[in-house]
């Protein structure tokens, strides 16, 4: 069975590495009544530290990983029906680029993925900031 395609050209990601201000952009975008996704990898760090979880990127980066996909996945779905311009603090596409710099094999969901939730080819890349250059493997 051919995987479905969905090709969301009003999806934007807005992505960089850390420290490169994506969250305070997604922020001031979201007060200016843009329609915001706040990054997944967050969100599951404080989750899984207040219940002593190990879907940490210090303790088991493929439970993380897959853990923002689940997500990731689950936050696209949900706005399908949106036709206005939703914009993505990081996207699908990141987690297979957070999964090969940790040297980590690509599991086929997340292959599947990445090629099944298309987002708009215009993608907003922010520059590291000086002094801010770091990494998370």
């Amino acid at each position: 069975m051919k995987p479905l395609i969905y090709n969301k050209t009003n999806f934007f990601v807005l992505t960089g590495g850390p420290g490169s201000g994506k969250t305070s952009l997604i922020q001031q975008l979201h007060k200016e009544g843009f329609l915001t996704i706040n990054e997944s990898g967050r969100r599951i760090i404080q989750e899984q530290k207040k219940k002593d979880g190990d879907a940490l990127p210090w303790k088991n980066k493929l439970h993380f990983a897959k853990k923002m996909l689940e997500i990731d996945m689950k936050n696209y779905r949900e706005n399908l029906p949106t036709q206005a311009p939703v914009i993505f603090d990081r996207g699908i596409p990141d987690i297979l680029g957070y999964v090969k710099l940790c040297h980590l094999d690509p599991f086929p969901c997340l292959e599947q993925s990445v090629n099944s939730f298309r987002y708009n080819a215009f993608v907003f890349i922010l520059p590291p900031l000086a002094g801010h250059l770091s990494s998370r493997c």
